[in-house]
């Protein structure tokens, strides 16, 4: 970020000398910023006119949007319940709605302008499956590349790739209920047994890399054995802040998710509101809705 011809620290927004490599004030790692990624011409996005088949209609941003009046209109328009189309925009962030009939897209369309909803419609076949997910084991991330060790479900397999081969980082928070029986007292001689429940959160981060298309997952969750018999220890959260510094510190112009920089520089929880998912599901669709918006030219959302 600059202000002028002024670097500014990411984090704390106070101005760095050029070319430092961590900020004199808070002390975070500078992301270098002297690799210059592939020219990719973004493609047009298509009319719809043109289309056919099935689509999906997409958000172009994140911002404001009233959720209940689209939600009634996507819902009376493509015959669908109100409660499904609801959980899809909140739950996946940047899909409206998946898998209808172009007429009803282009049905569509005019009741979405007129509530001032920026969005845009492509065919359900250009978007693609997202690669299998290999589980990170060990690696580092530096000014040349990455180098890693991912889990496969029947592989073990070392990644050796430049950042120009990397297609998105993406990082989330996942969302999920523990419980767990607390013995109350109630009353001089009896007790009984109470359900306590609370919302944990958890951390992962997916790296989308071309030529050849390959997935790598930084997660919490680690499986005690695959069919490899490879047993990886789990991973803490501190080890995914600690990751998450040195992607943003040495992937420089790689597009990136508002989550990575949130999770490396331990932005306020009002923050995540963007970047939480109930499921891992969701956290797969939304980063299918970011590539999206990479291939068709628009803005990634910022974040902090």
């Amino acid at each position: 970020m600059t202000t002028g011809s002024t670097p500014q620290c990411p984090n704390c927004f106070r101005g760095i000398p050029e070319g430092a490599r961590f900020c004199a004030f808070c002390g975070i790692p500078i992301p270098l910023g002297d690799k210059k990624r592939p020219d990719e011409l973004p493609e047009e996005t298509p009319s719809l006119e043109s289309l056919s088949g099935l689509c999906s209609v997409l958000r172009s941003s994140l911002g404001p949007m009233a959720i209940a009046p689209i939600g009634r209109a996507i819902s009376r328009t493509v015959k669908r319940p109100l409660s499904d189309i609801t959980r899809q925009i909140n739950a996946s962030r940047g899909f409206l709605v998946r898998g209808i009939e172009a007429d009803v897209a282009r049905e569509l369309a005019p009741k979405l302008e007129e509530l001032g909803v920026d969005f845009f419609v492509v065919p359900d076949e250009t978007i693609p499956d997202l690669p299998e997910a290999g589980r990170f084991s060990s690696g580092s991330f530096k000014e040349q590349g990455l180098a890693c060790e991912m889990n496969l479900p029947d592989e073990w397999k070392s990644i050796r790739r430049a950042w120009k081969d990397v297609r998105l980082i993406s990082c989330g928070r996942l969302s999920g209920e523990a419980s767990n029986v607390v013995r109350e007292r109630v009353g001089f001689l009896y007790s009984m047994d109470k359900i306590q429940t609370r919302v944990d959160y958890k951390y992962v981060i997916d790296i989308l890399l071309r030529n050849p298309d390959e997935r790598i997952r930084i997660d919490e969750d680690r499986p005690e054995a695959q069919s490899t018999g490879v047993r990886s220890e789990p991973l803490t959260e501190a080890h995914l802040v600690y990751l998450a510094r040195q992607l943003f510190q040495f992937s420089a112009d790689t597009p990136k998710s508002e989550g990575v920089k949130t999770l490396a520089f331990d932005g306020p929880a009002g923050f995540w509101e963007n970047a939480t998912f109930p499921t891992r599901h969701d956290f797969e669709s939304y980063i299918q809705w970011l590539l999206q918006l990479l291939k068709y030219g628009k803005p990634l959302p910022s974040g902090m």
